[in-house]
């Protein structure tokens, strides 16, 4: 190896080594904040099959029932030109 890399070498090594001590001694001190969060009970999901036809309608009144949420439906079209 020439010095240059040799001396690269070492440096991305002792920073390394440096990063990890200073984890270390981190977690030994808690000097990291504890978290303060709290878990929330969900309602059990509904994995029930929808039955019947399929249709714009059925969309709308999903839609009507989940009235509270945000939905936003993107779409694009790639149209090919008369060259």
């Amino acid at each position: 190896m020439s010095t240059r890399k040799t001396t690269l070498f070492y440096a991305l090594l002792l920073m390394v080594a440096s990063l990890f001590v200073g984890m270390v001694i981190a977690s030994r001190l808690d000097l990291a904040p504890r978290s303060s969060a709290q878990t929330i009970n969900a309602p059990p999901m509904n994995s029930t099959p929808v039955t019947g036809a399929l249709d714009a309608q059925t969309f709308r009144n999903v839609a009507k029932m989940a009235t509270p949420i945000v939905v936003n439906i993107r779409t694009e079209m790639k149209t090919k030109g008369n060259d």
